[in-house]
C-alpha cells in the first residue's frame, strides 16, 4: 500500500472524546477474510465529525505510530483508551467499500470456478454444491450489509 493510499489525522479528543466506533480485529473480523479494523460510526459533534477527514468505512492502520494492522478488537480498543489529548491515526479512506467489492469478486469467481472447470457430469459434485452454495450466501448476506448501511429498507413491517 502506498502513502497516496493513505492518509494522517491528529484528533484532539475534546470534551466529547475522538467520537467514533469500530469493528474488526482478526478475532472479530468485520469482513470476512479481512483482519482491519473499520470506522463503522461517527458521533455528531465529537472531535471525529467536526474534523471531518475520517470518515464511516475507512480502515485504521496505526494509532499514535502504533500498527493494528493484524490485532484484536479489544487491542485496538485498548490504545485508543491509552491515547493522550491528541491522537494521530493513519487510515486508508474507503477500505470498506474497497474490502467488500473485493469479497464479492472472490466469491463469485470461486463460486464460478466449478462450472468452467468442470466441463463433463461431475458438475454437482457434493463439494462443488457446497461451495456455490457458501459463496452465494455470503454474496447475500454482504449485499444485505450494504443495503442496510446505506439506509434502504428492503423489508416492510
Amino acid at each position: 500500500m502506498s502513502s497516496e493510499d493513505t492518509k494522517t489525522i491528529v484528533l484532539d479528543k475534546g470534551q466529547k472524546g475522538l467520537g467514533f466506533h469500530i469493528r474488526g480485529g482478526y478475532d472479530n473480523q468485520h469482513i470476512p477474510g479481512d483482519t482491519g479494523i473499520f470506522v463503522t460510526r461517527l458521533k455528531e459533534g465529537a472531535a471525529a465529525h467536526t474534523d471531518g477527514r475520517l470518515k464511516e468505512g475507512d480502515r485504521i492502520l496505526e494509532i499514535d505510530g502504533i500498527s493494528v494492522r493484524n490485532v484484536t478488537h479489544n487491542e485496538a480498543v485498548s490504545l485508543f483508551l491509552r491515547t493522550g489529548p491528541s491522537c494521530q491515526l493513519l487510515v486508508e479512506p474507503d477500505a470498506e467499500r474497497k474490502a467488500l467489492t473485493k469479497a464479492a469478486a472472490s466469491l463469485q469467481s470461486n463460486s464460478l470456478i466449478t462450472s468452467s472447470r468442470n466441463s463433463d457430469s461431475t458438475l454437482f459434485t457434493a463439494s462443488n454444491v457446497i461451495v456455490f452454495t457458501a459463496g452465494a450466501l455470503t454474496l447475500s448476506l454482504i449485499t444485505l450489509y450494504l443495503a442496510r448501511k446505506k439506509g434502504w429498507s428492503l423489508f416492510k413491517r
